[in-house]
């Protein structure tokens, strides 16, 4: 079984590996074992990792967080989950809930279902596409999913299909009396020409604490295109860490957007790579936070062939004594000539206490390229905020209409109207209840 570990949060997977979904297939034990090994040897991330150095884990070491033993009674999906008219796979810390899932009518050419599911059924079926996309040689946390995977999502599409109803992965936390770990693991693999839209909720019921460590592969082939659209939100006592690879072939499109919502320790991990020219990439995110909460977003573009194209625009608005981070970085590898890749993040402190942190960057080794970055952080625009006050607007609804619209920007990279109508919903709502609120 590999070297023992006594590594925080890894403690738990001698005495579950022999009932992880697949055990037994050869190829899927080294799988799970390489991925505790390289939890071994990395350790829980903290801020001397260059990549964690806004994050810091030690909170997670005094939560004792174990493995779920019994599921929540959970009857309907909760309301606060994005409002998708779609297919639909429910997971309840990490498990796959079939009651509560639909994917009645799926069309042919396409597979909906449980991870878990086709790794007992039929693992020959995932051996081409699960663990290759991912490098877990710098993801600590990615490697302990991988140690602990079991349960998740299963997209697969065949060439030439196009999925005109979204996907919509439910995700929910909590429910139990003590804090909980578990480890969701998703693939999606879209064939030559195909399409397809996925939607993610991520929530949690009532104050429970829990550890969500997430993990998605993606990979959009020749000609195929992904919508890729991402709610997290949760209480003060979630932690939600989160890493997404998708890989790009020729002509491929990525579409992805995120919004964050609050919680206590969340963190989203994005590392794209173009494996062929001509291929697009555009990236967005909104995060709202207030309270205590720490919302961390990362990204890795790899521009690894020419002819590529590029965009990230994130957007944040923190009161509170929240944090906010935003670190994007653009690689452009030697021959990847005519490379256009641009990236933007901005951010609000709505309060004094609230803090923002930007870290763009840019690593260049072509020359025939068009690359830039930017960032922002401050207050609302004294200038706007007059303009609205003199107009008999109050200052608290002068101040929330300058943030939504701030925030619109990103907002609006969402092509899907009912998808993007969904996200505004939510934000307003966010918005009324933190300026409604005393010290606004």
């Amino acid at each position: 079984m590999g070297a023992p570990t006594t590594q925080l949060l890894a403690d738990h997977h001698s005495t579950v590996f022999a009932s992880l979904a697949g055990h037994g297939v050869p190829w899927i034990d080294r799988w799970r074992l390489a991925g505790l090994d390289s939890y071994h040897a990395l350790g829980l991330p903290t801020r001397r990792i260059e990549s964690w150095k806004y994050t810091d884990l030690r909170l997670l070491q005094r939560r004792g967080f174990t493995l779920p033993s019994t599921d929540p009674v959970l009857d309907v999906v909760p309301a606060s989950v994005l409002s998708v008219d779609g297919f639909r796979i429910v997971l309840v810390n990490g498990r796959f809930r079939p009651e509560l899932s639909d994917v009645d009518g799926l069309p042919q050419g396409v597979t909906v279902t449980s991870l878990g599911d086709v790794l007992a059924r039929d693992p020959g079926a995932l051996a081409s596409h699960l663990g290759k996309l991912l490098e877990l040689e710098d993801m600590p946390m990615a490697a302990l999913n991988t140690a602990f995977a079991t349960d998740g999502l299963y997209l697969s599409l065949d060439d030439g299909v196009r999925l005109e109803r979204p996907v919509h992965l439910v995700s929910i936390g909590g429910g139990t009396d003590e804090p909980v770990m578990f480890h969701p693991r998703h693939l999606v693999v879209l064939g030559v020409g195909a399409s397809a839209t996925l939607a993610e909720s991520h929530i949690g019921l009532g104050d429970c604490a829990y550890l969500s460590n997430e993990v998605l592969e993606a990979q959009v082939g020749l000609d195929a295109s992904l919508e890729h659209y991402r709610l997290q939100r949760g209480g003060e006592e979630t932690s939600h860490l989160a890493a997404a690879r998708i890989v790009l072939h020729r002509n491929a499109v990525y579409h992805g957007f995120v919004l964050q919502t609050g919680g206590g320790l969340s963190r989203y991990e994005a590392r794209l790579r173009f494996t062929d020219p001509d291929a697009e990439v555009r990236l967005a995110g909104a995060a709202l936070a207030a309270g205590e909460a720490h919302l961390d977003n990362m990204t890795l573009v790899d521009h690894a062939a020419p002819r590529c194209y590029s965009r990230q625009l994130y957007k944040g608005a923190f009161g509170g004594r929240a944090k906010g981070i935003f670190q994007g970085k653009t690689i452009v590898r030697e021959g990847a000539q005519r490379t256009d890749g641009y990236q933007m993040s901005r951010a609000l402190l709505l309060s004094k206490e609230a803090e923002a942190k930007t870290k763009p960057e840019l690593e260049i080794y072509a020359d025939d390229v068009t690359c830039g970055h930017g960032t922002t952080v401050g207050d609302l625009d004294t200038e706007a905020l007059f303009y609205l006050r003199a107009r008999g607007i109050g200052e608290k609804d002068a101040r929330r209409l300058l943030v939504e619209a701030f925030l619109s920007e990103s907002i609006d990279e969402v092509s899907d109207t009912d998808m993007r109508e969904a996200f505004v919903h939510i934000t307003r709502s966010w918005l009324d209840d933190y300026f409604s609120g005393v010290g606004a």
